[in-house]
């Protein structure tokens, strides 16, 4: 899961410094709600309204964006998160 600004990152850009050896899917939340992207490759963009995107800053204490962590399935309903929460760097 990457959690970051679309008015600030390219979500491609930033999918590139993250580590994914696996290929595995990414679930891009966008917090400037941008609603224009299409899935690329392995990821999924989404936006969320106000309430979902408060509600996930402060279930994982996110602070700073752009950030990624891996998430895995519980149950059909339910996820948790199985790893740290890591900040993408913008610029080298």
């Amino acid at each position: 899961m990457v959690l970051y600004n679309s008015k600030s990152s390219d979500i491609i850009s930033l999918t590139r410094k993250i580590p994914n050896e696996t290929n595995l899917k990414i679930i891009a939340i966008d917090f400037y709600q941008n609603r224009d992207n299409d899935a690329i490759d392995n990821i999924i963009p989404l936006s969320a309204g106000m309430d979902t995107l408060l509600q996930l800053s402060n279930k994982f204490k996110i602070t700073k964006l752009p950030v990624y962590f891996k998430i895995k399935r519980e149950s059909v309903n339910e996820f948790i998160q199985d790893s740290k929460i890591i900040n993408i760097k913008l610029h080298n």
